[in-house]
């Protein structure tokens, strides 16, 4: 009897630290309709494993009018690596940092480019290698290892057409 109320405990105190842990930020995003498609994307690339896992990094997801209107299979894994950087800024910390950096702040993002960040009036631009801008249209979607910011466009990393 005894080992069977230590057992129930157990899977009570175990059933409630686990619905209580915070989702991670592709968690998070597959909560918006408006990121459906962009969360297909990481699932289909297997990026969904590896920012689901470590972090914290910040997600700049595109929404599924701004994937819908680059080519079908251009939202590759590089391509999308290319909207993830790593350490948490929500939008006050990127206004800060654009603040710091005289107007801009430079980001690395996973797969290795380039993305500036600046302010239009009060909206944070998102620039990318190819000179293409895209805003942020909704802020700070907070997950346990990061945030996710959605855009209006597609950022293209130099070298790739996306964003055709």
């Amino acid at each position: 009897m005894k080992k069977l109320a230590i057992t129930a405990i157990f899977a009570v105190v175990s059933a409630l630290a686990y619905a209580q842990a915070p989702l991670t930020i592709v968690e998070a995003a597959q909560n918006f309709k408006e990121l459906s498609s962009f969360s297909a994307a990481l699932k289909s690339t297997g990026l969904d494993t590896i920012i689901r896992s470590s972090g914290p990094y910040t997600i700049f997801a595109p929404s599924n009018d701004a994937l819908a209107k680059v080519p079908a299979g251009a939202a590759t894994a590089y391509v999308l690596k290319y909207h993830v950087i790593r350490g948490e800024f929500d939008a006050t910390k990127l206004k800060s940092r654009i603040a710091e950096g005289d107007g801009k702040y430079i980001f690395v993002t996973l797969a290795g480019g380039k993305i500036r960040a600046s302010l239009d009036g009060d909206r944070i631009r998102l620039t990318d290698e190819m000179g293409m801008s895209a805003w942020i249209s909704m802020a700070d979607i907070k997950g346990g290892n990061g945030v996710v910011h959605i855009i209006d466009t597609v950022l293209t990393p130099s070298g790739t057409t996306a964003g055709d």
